[in-house]
């Protein structure tokens, strides 16, 4: 189960709270409803995380993407923005 978390630029509170309100099965649907979201309300975005949810009840980072205005777009081989996140 995956879901999210939409961090605004200038946002310092820094909550693990999901964006989506419901846990989807898989990676891409979930990056589906976060584009959908996204390109319907236009927000200033600094990143996003999405999270798997374990059956045990651990989370792990996924990963971390950039909003392009368009489209999410994997950050790979940077130190993420929201490193101080940790594993909750």
């Amino acid at each position: 189960m995956y879901y999210a978390n939409i961090i605004a630029k200038g946002d310092t509170r820094y909550l693990n709270q999901p964006v989506v309100c419901a846990l989807f099965n898989n990676v891409n649907s979930c990056k589906r409803a976060i584009t959908h979201s996204l390109t319907a309300k236009p927000r200033d975005i600094e990143e996003v995380v999405i999270y798997r949810r374990r059956r045990n009840g651990n989370h792990d980072v996924h990963g971390y993407y950039e909003w392009t205005g368009d489209k999410l777009k994997l950050k790979r081989g940077d130190i993420p923005f929201n490193l101080r996140m940790e594993r909750v």
